[in-house]
């Protein structure tokens, strides 16, 4: 059962105090046990979609944060008082869980087939995605990387490159703006990243501090 690859999580992971991600695989079968662990409007979000596979993953993407969070604020999955921002991202409720709602932060991402959670003790975000081609690619890109991707990304003649490059490019700036928490309201064009070597801020707006403030990474 998935659920039960849950149980490797310890609080030992925790005490190093760094960005913990959790990846797993759920089945449809799993949908039961992980729709038990999740809030009554979290359940209703996940029943209205049609297809099992995109239900399974989005109870997964819920339950698996909510599990997590638990071990780590002696509660129930479901006691986990969970709130959503302005724009928004999910965060703990400081009247539930006291100062713990301010050190504790989370983010989840998931596609058909996969859900990744990550857990840390400073803002963050996480985002994955299935690497595929599609024909509104180049407009995609035009219309929200900033120059210094762009420039780069069409100037990569190979195929298989340029795919990569725009998903680089893609999750990184979804993963910076969950982060800060600004979501699809945050232009994409207020940030950059270099095209190859070390994840990395090349600029971003003064607000949320120095590039070398923030901490990337790709797996």
């Amino acid at each position: 059962m998935f659920l039960d690859d849950l149980g490797a999580f310890d609080r030992r992971c925790w005490v190093d105090n760094r960005l913990n991600i959790w990846l797993g695989a759920p089945r449809e079968d799993d949908l039961p046990g992980l729709l038990a662990g999740i809030a009554d409007c979290e359940r209703d979000d996940v029943t209205s979609l049609l297809h099992p596979a995109d239900r399974a993953v989005r109870a997964a993407g819920r339950g698996v944060a909510r599990w997590l969070l638990s071990r780590l604020l002696d509660c129930a999955p479901v006691d986990v008082a969970i709130f959503r921002g302005p724009h928004g991202k999910p965060l703990l409720d400081c009247k539930r869980h006291g100062l713990a709602a301010h050190s504790l932060h989370f983010n989840v991402s998931h596609v058909r087939g996969l859900v990744a959670v990550a857990i840390g003790p400073a803002p963050l975000g996480v985002d994955i995605e299935l690497v595929r081609t599609f024909p509104d690619m180049q407009l995609v890109a035009r219309q929200h990387f900033a120059p210094e991707m762009l420039g780069p990304w069409e100037a990569t003649m190979d195929q298989e490159e340029r795919t990569a490059h725009f998903y680089r490019f893609w999750t990184l700036g979804e993963a910076f703006i969950k982060a800060t928490g600004q979501g699809l309201s945050q232009n994409f064009r207020s940030f950059a990243f270099p095209a190859k070597g070390e994840p990395r801020l090349l600029r971003v707006d003064d607000r949320w501090g120095p590039p070398s403030r923030w901490s990337f990474g790709i797996f």
